[in-house]
């Protein structure tokens, strides 16, 4: 159901039913906070990373030769680096992360030898700063057990007890990383 608040369907069923109540599905709310909760902090700037990373290969498909070129003399298996937004945020942002450190190496080579783009050479700098690459893997273990609770509140028969279920198993696998 569309909320926007102005020409969202639940603005205007309201007078035809006054008994409807509008709510996000738990996986959507899910999803808003942990958006909201990544908001001006060092995750956003690894979303913001991760998204400009799958930018600089979707937008060339001369780079993403490069890149796979590259990998297929180094003898090893290359991915396109994930997009990072879509309707399941959390698994999308997952995704692009584990793409982006399973081939950390090729990526950086390949970025590497574009001497050409100041924004270029901006990522790669970032990218090899040990701050990111701790940031980038705190990242995924924040994420995952998220990105599994997210996946189970998508079932066809989820109800409130197993999501309260899948809840509790998730702050304990959270609490167990600290």
């Amino acid at each position: 159901m569309n909320f926007r608040a102005k020409a969202g369907l639940l603005t205007k069923l309201p007078a035809e039913m006054p008994w409807l109540v509008g709510i996000h599905c738990l996986n959507h709310r899910l999803e808003l906070v942990m958006k909201d909760a990544f908001s001006e902090t060092v995750f956003y700037e690894i979303c913001t990373l991760l998204s400009n990373i799958h930018s600089v290969f979707e937008q060339s498909p001369k780079r993403l030769r490069g890149l796979e070129e590259l990998a297929d003399v180094m003898g090893e298996d290359v991915q396109k680096p994930a997009r990072t937004n879509g309707t399941c945020w959390i698994q999308h942002k997952v995704c692009a992360a584990k793409i982006l450190l399973k081939q950390y190496g090729l990526i950086i080579v390949s970025l590497s030898s574009i001497t050409d783009d100041v924004k270029i050479k901006g990522y790669v700098a970032q990218m090899t700063s040990f701050k990111t690459i701790l940031f980038f893997q705190l990242f995924l273990d924040l994420l995952n057990p998220t990105a599994s609770f997210s996946e189970q509140l998508q079932g066809d028969s989820i109800n409130l007890l197993h999501a309260q279920v899948a809840l509790e198993a998730t702050l304990v696998t959270l609490r167990h990383t600290e």
